[in-house]
């Protein structure tokens, strides 16, 4: 009896040891598949859809990404890419068809589908599905059966195209010069003191004022609005360490906010009234 529990001994090691290679790809640990199999540094484009047939595009420029032609939030969109194409995947906990339309990640039926694409086409095509539970969602990359559950929320993609938007894409950089509504010009010396129609102006009042513009923030793009809704436009021209430029300001009845218009970029946005009445005082 004692000489076979050296044999069965062995025995055990052998069959430890092939369990552990089955599992780690034979390099001693365990091994995980990427869901998506690019590198984030090619994606240029992103596309998400929701069931809904509703769509957001963000595209990436030289100077950052944008929505609907406008500076994007950069670091939300590129903080998605990671969390989707950085990191590894696990093992799947299904495969099959019918699993797939039950955790809704397949062409039919999913909570969104997500298009990855680079300079020279698209690099892979996601599906986010149901939730096991907290912070986690069913996932699938086209053309490949296996479904896994990622470390991933979905209000990380949402839909409102104002929740991709960054909010500071108005703000001027290090103002110079403003010019009222009412052509009163507060402009810094060339001591960096600030002059009011070329007289010293209060130093304090002058520099608040000007930080209120420099911390500008929009609430999202402005939708259609009736013409008849809006008020006389009411602009200032602003000049800043990019040069001279206008913001233009009309107060919307209807939602009680009111819609900027900046000559450096197209469309326009919505602004709390508040902000804007401590800048129009």
């Amino acid at each position: 009896m004692m000489s076979r529990i050296p044999l069965l001994a062995g025995l055990l090691v052998v069959q430890l040891l092939l369990i552990a290679l089955m599992w780690s790809g034979g390099d001693g640990q365990p091994t995980a598949s990427r869901l998506l199999d690019f590198e984030e540094a090619a994606v240029t484009a992103v596309s998400i859809e929701d069931g809904e047939g509703d769509a957001v595009n963000l595209v990436r420029t030289d100077e950052g990404w944008r929505i609907d032609g406008v500076p994007a939030d950069s670091g939300k969109v590129t903080e998605v890419i990671e969390s989707l194409a950085g990191g590894s995947a696990s093992w799947p906990v299904a495969t099959s068809e019918s699993s797939q339309s039950r955790f809704e990640v397949t062409a039919d039926a999913f909570q969104r589908r997500i298009r990855f694409e680079s300079a020279s086409g698209e690099l892979a095509v996601l599906y986010i599905g149901t939730s096991p539970g907290f912070r986690r969602v069913h996932a699938r990359a086209e053309g490949e059966d296996g479904v896994f559950s990622i470390d991933f929320g979905l209000h990380e993609v949402p839909m409102d195209p104002d929740d991709w938007l960054d909010k500071q894409l108005v703000r001027p950089e290090a103002i110079t010069r403003v010019t009222f509504p009412e052509g009163q010009v507060l402009a810094a010396g060339e001591d960096g003191t600030w002059m009011l129609d070329g007289q010293a102006a209060d130093e304090a009042a002058a520099a608040d004022y000007v930080d209120r513009i420099e911390r500008l923030s929009v609430l999202g793009f402005a939708g259609p609005a009736a013409e008849d809704q809006l008020g006389e436009p009411v602009s200032l021209e602003v000049e800043d360490a990019r040069g001279p430029h206008r913001l233009s300001f009309r107060f919307d009845e209807e939602s009680d906010e009111y819609v900027l218009r900046s000559d450096r970029l197209p469309g326009e946005f919505t602004v709390a009234s508040y902000i804007v009445e401590q800048i129009l005082i």
